[in-house]
């Protein structure tokens, strides 16, 4: 078997062997119907076509490659590393704040679980985002029947409770969340800032937010008085 290759090396591979236009070609039948041979050559097809949630274009990608030049291995996973946090031994916000606004996570994908765990946490509010783009708010498990959720809305102000996994799927760009003890997503690979998004303050459990005016980068600030500092 051939090394492991990521998406963009496959697709290098392919253009170099039978040039763009022929695997825009086979893209455009199987997959994209708007692809074209730019769309190949550029980042753009990556970053847009990809970043679309488009799954059957990395499985055919993936496809022609194995037919054109054999099996390749599995691509190698890096491990998921746990988040270091430095007690910075400070409190406080700059230039006098007196709070810290509720924070908004938008277009996120969760389990079943999370949103549990989310409802059962003060100071979490939920909402599903319905494919037409309404919101409707979620208060319970048993409240979602009948929803067709998209993806969800969640505003954290005083907590977030320990335990979530928070991942970049498929490429895409969209943020997943499951349960430490529930399987990965397809597609998932580790991102240790969008982790920390959803890391507990070690002291009080308050959400983590971006600090890092005027400080390193990492600099982190819980959003619960005394304000905890924490560098990542």
């Amino acid at each position: 078997m051939r090394e492991a290759k990521d998406f963009s090396e496959l697709l290098d591979d392919l253009v170099a062997a039978n040039g763009a236009k022929w695997v825009a070609d086979q893209i455009r039948v199987d997959a994209c119907p708007g692809a074209t041979a730019h769309d190949v050559e550029s980042a753009q097809f990556e970053g847009d076509w990809i970043a679309g949630g488009r799954r059957a274009v990395l499985d055919l990608v993936a496809a022609l490659h194995e037919r054109e030049f054999g099996p390749t291995l599995p691509p190698k996973r890096e491990p998921r590393k746990p988040i270091k946090l430095r007690d910075c031994k400070r409190t406080g916000l700059m230039m006098g704040g007196s709070g810290v606004a509720p924070i908004a996570h938008m277009g996120i994908r969760a389990t079943l679980p999370v949103i549990e765990r989310l409802l059962a946490t003060e100071g979490v509010t939920v909402e599903a985002e319905q494919p037409d783009g309404s919101l409707v708010t979620v208060r319970s498990a048993t409240s979602m029947i009948g929803l067709t959720p998209h993806t969800y809305r969640i505003t954290l102000t005083t907590a977030v409770p320990a335990g979530i996994v928070a991942t970049t799927v498929e490429r895409s760009g969209k943020i997943g969340l499951r349960l430490d003890d529930e399987p990965e997503y397809d597609g998932e690979y580790p991102d240790g800032w969008v982790q920390l998004d959803w890391t507990p303050c070690p002291k009080c459990g308050a959400p983590l937010i971006w600090y890092e005016a005027g400080y390193a980068p990492g600099y982190r600030v819980c959003a619960r008085s005394p304000h905890h500092h924490w560098q990542a």
